[in-house]
């Protein structure tokens, strides 16, 4: 079978299902199962397939019509300017949460100044290593609950050889540390509980309940967070967090009722309100 048929027929079954974006799917899944770059696919779509081949994307592609994100499927993602580890124990890094590097950028306009950056939640650790690629001279701690994120993190951390410029701790939140950063960053979860069970089964069934599950009104970890982080930051730093979508007043007034004031509200790729910079009020 040639290029073209195989792409053709993989993409007609997922628009089929109805899957937002078939064809970029099959073309990613293509590539990751034959190796070849998308120019190679592209310019060449007579060249033959072999049956292996075909039936090794055949098993993908059915796994993307059982709603398993792309990402899941090929084990990595792209965020900011790299490629990602993942799997079913962390978040699929998502392009929105890009606006806490950008904003970390416009905060500390000199990239060579030797920082403390603190990431609370870490996940695959995309956050706090994007980061440390755009910060030379920064450390971070990194924080997570479970174990399992925590060794794809580390993965990441190796991969991208920023292992000895970041301490990974599993615990709970920023229970038990003393030190005080120059920035914090969390994207904590923040889906209402009962909501969960609306979200795309690609979410609900793919990603880490740990991570989605923000309690009752999605707000818990920031009435958790807003007790803590008052006394890990310096004078005149940062804490960036995200939210979710209609969050902003609540998340706000929180943080305000515990001595911190807003300096900015941050909107996404789509405008909608994303993620809040907090500095501790003097």
């Amino acid at each position: 079978m040639k290029i073209r048929n195989l792409l053709e027929t993989a993409i007609k079954q997922l628009s089929l299902k109805k899957l937002p974006t078939p064809e970029l799917d099959a073309r990613i899944l293509l590539q990751h199962v034959t190796n070849l770059s998308p120019e190679v696919i592209i310019l060449y779509p007579d060249e033959e397939v072999s049956s292996e081949i075909i039936e090794k994307f055949q098993q993908l592609i059915q796994r993307r019509l059982n709603n398993e994100p792309v990402a899941k499927i090929i084990g990595k993602k792209s965020f900011w300017k790299s490629d990602f580890l993942v799997n079913n124990f962390v978040l699929d890094p998502r392009p929105d949460t890009e606006i806490i590097i950008e904003a970390a950028l416009t905060a500390f306009p000199d990239k060579d100044t030797p920082l403390e950056f603190l990431d609370l939640g870490t996940g695959s650790g995309c956050i706090i290593l994007s980061l440390l690629q755009e910060f030379p001279n920064a450390i971070a701690v990194a924080i997570d609950i479970s174990e399992d994120a925590l060794n794809i993190a580390k993965a990441n951390a190796k991969s991208h050889l920023l292992e000895n410029r970041v301490s990974f701790l599993k615990q709970n939140w920023a229970d038990s540390l003393n030190k005080k950063f120059d920035l914090i960053v969390s994207n904590p979860p923040y889906i209402p509980s009962k909501d969960i069970e609306n979200l795309s089964d690609d979410v609900k069934n793919y990603d880490p309940m740990l991570a989605l599950d923000g309690g009752i009104d999605g707000l818990e970890p920031y009435h958790y967070l807003a007790k803590q982080l008052v006394n890990l930051l310096k004078k005149d730093s940062f804490a960036i967090l995200e939210f979710g979508q209609g969050q902003a007043p609540y998340i706000k007034y929180i943080f305000e009722q515990n001595g911190y004031k807003t300096h900015k509200i941050l909107k996404d790729l789509n405008n909608i309100e994303r993620a809040i910079i907090i500095k501790k009020r003097e």
